[in-house]
């Protein structure tokens, strides 16, 4: 992850995603309200975090997350 200029949030964020990888290759059902509560973080800082992975081209985000 270190070639991608990632701060340490998207860091931490994109591991918290791929740790909860499931069923089929690269989709998760993990939501914000997920990644908030087990990174102890509040969720508006995730939906930034996860609006700054997707301008980067990092993750795609198939609807309205919330």
């Amino acid at each position: 992850m270190n070639n991608l200029n990632l701060t340490e949030l998207e860091k931490s964020v994109l591991k918290n995603l791929i740790d909860n990888l499931y069923a089929e290759p690269g989709f998760s059902d993990w939501g914000v309200n997920d990644i908030a509560s087990g990174l102890k973080l509040k969720k508006a800082v995730v939906k930034g975090v996860i609006g700054s992975l997707v301008k980067k081209g990092i993750c795609y985000v198939d609807d309205e997350f919330d």
